[in-house]
């Protein structure tokens, strides 16, 4: 029994040192680079994330934004109105001009050319016995300047109101007529006459609309930069104080000049128009 023990107590002292040795191996073992990659020890924090992309581009040479205290852009309008027997109906093109007066207060200048068509049919048996439908239209091209004053509560809704002038530039007249021949068939006849209107050389009108600004954005790359411009979008009703007279002279199969007047009154519209602002 002796024996036994002291062979183990031997077995012992020669295993144990060697277990001990070869943890002081392991515990100095270090990782190497391979093939130029170094490895990370153990107990390093791992390497921060990459940087985020670049952001695209803004556009910076935009010509206002919409904290800019003057703005301009362009304007296109297209309306229509009833009076008196005429059909009323206008195209405007232009420019516009807002200035920041106040917060929420704006000056508007606008100078645009217009062009206006009045018109009206009627039943008439002047001519030769014959029961003929005539048509009688005006037509007159001016440079219009509004002044107007525009409240904007909100960033995206205004109301407007003021006062336009119109410069006559140019304004003529013509006189269709068709009929049902004798056999009852229609017949165009075409033109009896045209030549100039004595339209008023200046008009003055009332304006007044609402409408609403809405944003649009441009651009979707770094080789085109993204940008946003604002647009107008809204209506306005604008009364003449003019009270405008619809009168020609045709000449009739005689030679002699006849004096017509297809009526008169104060043309007013509804127009819906839209600005596209810089």
């Amino acid at each position: 029994m002796k024996k036994l023990i002291t062979a183990m107590t031997l077995i012992a002292g020669l295993v144990v040192p060697s277990f001990a040795d070869l943890g002081g191996s392991l515990s100095s073992f270090e990782p190497q680079s391979v093939e130029g990659v170094r490895r990370r020890p153990h107990g390093e924090p791992p390497p921060p994330p990459p940087p985020p992309p670049p952001a695209e581009p803004v556009n910076t040479t935009v010509i206002s934004t919409p904290d800019s205290p003057v703005r301009i852009g362009g304007r296109v309008a297209i309306g229509g109105g009833a009076f008196n027997g005429f059909t009323h109906v206008n195209v405007e093109l232009g420019g516009a001009l807002h200035i920041r007066v106040l917060p929420m207060v704006y000056g508007v200048a606008e100078v645009d050319l217009a062009f206006r068509n009045y018109s009206k049919e009627y039943d008439s048996d002047r001519y030769w016995g014959y029961r003929t439908e005539f048509e009688d239209s005006f037509t007159e091209v001016s440079l219009d300047i509004p002044l107007i004053g525009r409240f904007q509560p909100l960033p995206f809704v205004f109301f407007e109101g003021g006062l336009k002038l119109g410069i006559n530039l140019t304004s003529f007249y013509s006189d269709t007529y068709s009929y049902y021949d004798a056999y009852g068939d229609y017949v165009d006849g075409g033109s009896l006459d045209n030549g100039e209107w004595d339209a008023d050389p200046v008009i003055v009108s009332l304006v007044a609309g609402m409408g609403f600004t809405v944003k649009t954005t441009f651009g979707n790359g770094p080789h085109r930069p993204r940008y946003s411009r604002d647009v107008d979008v809204g209506l306005r009703f604008v009364f003449d104080f003019n009270n405008a007279e619809f009168d020609y002279e045709v000449e009739d199969k005689d030679g002699k000049m006849q004096h017509y007047n297809a009526g008169e009154g104060h043309p007013w519209s509804i127009q819906f128009q839209v600005t596209y602002l810089l």
